[in-house]
């Protein structure tokens, strides 16, 4: 590059070293972020095909309604849908996001239908089948949640369902 300035030909090759390196440790970083990434993480426009075969379609968001385990999907009409990660057969449209930094502990499931129960809230789960469960939250056990819709109480096992939203 500089044959005439040994110095400049010097400082050229000290700076093509740190350039390489600095690509180096930026390509490991990457790396390392890119592997504690999770689905929650994902973000923008997104078609999540469930494995009851229902769709969800919408935008991917992360806040403070974020529940462990579990993706918030903003659909069209404004609804906000809590996508459990295991329901998910496929996600068409997001790309990868930066992991927020900083989040002590996620809610649990079963502390955001407590909520329900306390708003008086009423809750549509998607089940497995496919089908829709509304009601007001009655009862939160373990792995079950209690439904009541017009003096009927349904029973649904927490693990059976694809999809919940509450309004």
């Amino acid at each position: 590059m500089y044959p005439d300035d040994p110095w400049l030909e010097a400082a050229a090759s000290l700076r093509v070293e740190l350039d390489v390196q600095v690509r180096d440790e930026a390509y490991e970083v990457f790396v390392a972020e890119s592997a504690r990434g999770r689905m929650a993480d994902r973000v923008g426009e997104v078609t999540l095909l469930l494995r009851c075969g229902q769709a969800v379609e919408g935008e991917l968001r992360a806040d403070d309604d974020s529940v462990a385990g579990h993706l918030i999907v903003a659909e069209p009409s404004g609804r906000l849908m809590l996508v459990p990660d295991t329901a998910v057969v496929t996600m068409a449209g997001s790309r990868p996001g930066l992991r927020p930094e900083g989040r002590d502990r996620e809610r649990t499931l079963g502390s955001w239908l407590r909520e329900a129960w306390q708003a008086d809230d009423v809750v549509a789960a998607l089940r497995c089948d496919g089908r829709w469960c509304t009601g007001r939250v009655r009862h939160v056990g373990a792995d079950h949640v209690d439904l009541v819709s017009d003096g009927c109480t349904t029973t649904l096992a927490v693990a059976a369902v694809e999809a919940w939203s509450r309004r």
